[in-house]
């Protein structure tokens, strides 16, 4: 059995195409809460130098974004958890 059974040897006359998947790389959709919107919109108004991409991967937990600022500020996750909590 040959190693690659789509290729041709070269000089057949026939050229080889191999098709690309129009989408290589599937992004997962996953469903987020309706409030991690809202935490990160909060978060990027108090703090707007965040990086919105960062924020995007703590999908919306205040203890994780607490954490993402608390490299930033000198205040404690804790008070940073209850400016940006969903109350």
């Amino acid at each position: 059995m040959p190693r690659f059974p789509r290729l041709r040897q070269a000089g057949s006359g026939k050229s080889a195409l191999l098709v690309q998947s129009p989408h290589p790389h599937r992004v997962m959709v996953h469903e987020r809460p309706v409030s991690a919107d809202r935490v990160e919109r909060r978060a990027m108004a108090i703090w707007p130098r965040l990086d919105h991409r960062a924020l995007h991967r703590c999908q919306g937990d205040p203890a994780r974004i607490a954490a993402q600022v608390a490299r930033r500020t000198k205040m404690t996750t804790k008070a940073i958890r209850k400016l940006i909590a969903d109350k």
